[in-house]
This record gives structure tokens, sequence and C-alpha cells, in this order.
């Protein structure tokens, strides 16, 4: 009798730090998925410009009036935007310089790791703002190479850059990064972070990709009016709803295996 008994006790502790672990499991999956919104809103967006580019073979960089050094931070102002970033025209922030040696490869077709991109950009909003905006990694556009003869296809890649001749004499030039945003001041480690694409853009007028590319190889490009657009994602990984799913079941499971090994009164 007295065997019998400890082993009900036994069994009865294993069930229980297993029911303890799934639990704990589902836990973690609902921290997860609850923890990764410091950004209010499903899919926060705003959009920024008020700003100049330089681009070299070294660096992207951003300025106001007069061209820095690279790296510099220059002023952003914000544009059509969700409420909860400010006021369009009013709102201002910040944003570094991308620098290609940050860059971990060119691969087209992929999101190449950017190093140094902590604090990247930042929106001085009310609150819950202020907002920091990290860079993580570059998109590669897989596409025509861009060459430096005539016949120039309408749309051709340099490296991070996209060319399109949207007019006989007008070219738009586009880059997309992505990285993650936050509330100021916390650690997007231990509070989470909203997933965010970033997406820069500028009109070059009275020009062609031809001339582009030929102006590229004597000096730096320079475009007055850039862009960016900034689109955030809280919508959580379909892995962290089947992982708090299978320790409901595991759970469940348990549960009536238990209750079958019960002895009977």
């Amino acid at each position: 009798m007295l065997d019998l008994t400890r082993r009900r006790i036994r069994n009865r502790e294993k069930h229980t730090i297993l029911t303890l672990l799934m639990t704990g499991a589902v836990v973690l999956a609902l921290t997860g998925i609850g923890g990764a919104t410091p950004i209010p809103g499903v899919t926060p967006t705003w959009s920024a410009s008020n700003f100049s580019t330089q681009v070299t073979a070294t660096c992207i960089n951003f300025y106001n009036i007069v061209v820095g050094a690279c790296p510099t931070a220059a002023t952003i102002t914000l544009g059509a935007s969700d409420a909860i970033f400010g006021t369009a025209t009013i709102t201002t922030g910040t944003t570094n310089d991308y620098l290609i040696a940050n860059q971990s490869g060119f691969t087209p077709g992929t999101f190449a790791s950017y190093s140094g991109g902590t604090a990247f950009m930042t929106l001085n909003s009310p609150s819950p703002g202020p907002f920091t905006f990290d860079v993580t990694s570059i998109f590669v556009p897989a596409g025509t190479p861009c060459p430096a003869t005539s016949g120039t296809p309408a749309t051709c890649v340099i490296e991070d850059l996209t060319l399109t001749q949207t007019s006989p004499t007008s070219v738009l030039i586009g880059l997309t990064t992505a990285g993650i945003g936050y509330i100021s001041g916390t650690n997007p480690v231990t509070t989470g972070s909203t997933p965010f694409t970033y997406t820069y853009s500028t009109q070059i007028p009275n020009t062609t990709i031809a001339q582009l590319i030929a102006d590229a190889a004597n000096g730096p490009i320079v475009a007055q009016s850039v862009s960016i657009s900034a689109a955030g994602n809280n919508v959580p990984e379909p892995m962290a709803f089947s992982l708090m799913g299978l320790g409901l079941l595991a759970i469940g499971g348990f549960s009536k295996l238990r209750r079958e090994k019960a002895p009977r009164a």
C-alpha cells in the first residue's frame, strides 16, 4: 500500500511539472503576441520628406540645406501619417546616412544585413512617443542591371537602387530597407518592437537613366527632394499561434491522461 501511494504521488508530481511547463509555453507565446506592439496599431504607418540626398560610391548621404560629411544626421518632416506619430508638416525627426561598408552583401533578391543601424531614425512624436527606428537590413533588388550605354531599359537596378524612367525626361530612384520601431527610451529586446519596412523614393527631373549613369561616373548623384514611407506590422506571426495551440492541446492531453490514470474509488 505504501509503495502504491508513493507511485501515485510521483505520477501526480510528473503531471504537475509537465502541465506547468506547457502552461509556461503558452504564456510565452501570448507574451510574444502582446509584447511585440510597443508602437500601437495593427499596421502603423508614417511618411516624411523635406530632405535631400547625395549618392556616392560609399554613402547615401541625407542632408537638408548643405551637404554634410557622411555620416551625419539630417532633419525630416512628418507627412501623411497615422495620428499617433504627430502632425503633418509640424512634427519633425532625424535620419542618419547609409554607409555601403555596413552592408553585408549584394545578392539580388535578398535582404542584406546592415550593421550600425540602431536609432537610425527618430520621430519627435507626442505621447506615447517619441519613437525610435532601427535599420537592420537593406533590400537588394533583382532585375536588369543598369548598363552604362544607350538602350537602358525602362527599369533597371544598381546594387540597392532601382531606377525607373517614368517619363522621357524624369527618373524615379527607389530604395527599400527594413528594421524595427519602438518607443524611445525603451529596450526593444525586453519590451518588444514593431517590424517596419522603409521605402525611399526621389524623382529626378530633366534626365534619363543613361545620363544619370554617365553623371555618376564623374561625381555623386544629387536629389533635391526625397520622401520616405514607413509601414509597420504588428500582426503576430503564424508560428506564435501554432505554439499557443500546441501548448493548449498538450495541457488538455495531459489533463485527460491524468484523469484516466486516476485511481477509482
